[in-house]
C-alpha cells in the first residue's frame, strides 16, 4: 500500500498551499487545520488530532506526519512518532527558531508554546528548516536580540536530524532586463495583521 500524508498547518498560507499541490501529484493527502487564534479551544485540537492519528495507527496504514511550522499544532504527532513507527517531519519556517523579545516575536516566549516546540523538535523524525539559518546563525542587526539564532542555539538539547529544503521558487517567473533602464520601484504587501505578533512595533 502507498504511503499517506496526514499534514498539519494553522492557516492556510499560499506556501500550505504549494506544499500541498506538491504532496498531491505523488501522496494521498489528509488535511489537519489546527486553528490557534483561539487558545481555550487549542485542547479539543489536541483530542482530535489524537483520535485522527489513532485512526492510522489502529489500522497499520502507511502514513507520514508533516507539520508545517513547530507549535502546538506539531507536539501530539511528535509524541506518536516517539512511540510509534509513524514517521513525523516538522518544516521549519522562523517563529519556532528565533527569538526576538523587542518586537515580542518567536514561539520561545511564550511558556507553553515554547514547551511544545521544544517536544515537537526533539521528538520529530526529521527536521526541515527552509535555510541553513534557521538551524544556527550569528545576529547583529539589533543589539537587543540574543546574538545567537535558530533552533540549535535557542534549544541545544535537540539533536534531531535536520536537512535544509529551501523554498521552492520558479525561476521563470523572474528575469533580468539588461537593456530596459533600470527604475526603483517597492511593493510591500500586509497579511494577517489581526495577528498581534505580526504587527507589533
Amino acid at each position: 500500500m502507498s504511503k499517506e500524508v496526514l499534514y498539519f498547518y494553522v492557516s492556510k498560507a499560499s506556501f500550505v498551499e504549494k506544499d500541498l499541490s506538491i504532496l498531491r501529484s505523488e501522496y494521498k493527502v489528509e488535511e489537519f487545520l489546527f486553528p490557534t487564534t483561539k487558545k481555550v479551544i487549542i485542547p479539543y485540537y489536541f483530542i482530535k488530532q489524537i483520535f485522527t492519528i489513532l485512526k492510522y495507527y489502529i489500522f497499520r496504514k502507511k502514513i507520514i506526519m508533516i507539520s508545517q511550522f513547530a507549535g502546538y499544532h506539531s507536539f501530539i504527532p511528535s509524541l506518536f512518532s516517539s512511540i510509534t513507527y509513524l514517521k513525523h517531519i516538522v518544516v521549519l519556517g522562523g517563529t519556532e527558531c528565533n527569538y526576538l523579545p523587542s518586537i515580542n516575536y518567536g514561539n520561545h516566549r511564550i511558556k507553553l508554546l515554547n514547551y511544545c516546540t521544544k517536544i515537537s523538535l526533539q521528538f520529530a523524525t526529521q527536521l526541515w528548516p527552509v535555510c541553513q539559518e534557521l538551524v544556527e546563525c550569528d545576529y547583529s542587526f539589533d543589539d537587543d536580540v540574543p546574538a545567537k539564532q535558530g533552533y540549535k542555539s535557542i534549544y541545544p538539547e535537540v539533536q534531531t536530524k535536520s536537512v535544509v529544503i529551501h523554498n521552492g521558487v520558479d525561476p521563470t517567473l523572474f528575469k533580468i532586463h539588461t537593456k530596459t533602464p533600470r527604475r526603483l520601484s517597492f511593493i510591500s504587501i500586509a497579511a494577517g495583521l489581526s495577528n498581534t505578533y505580526r504587527c507589533q512595533v
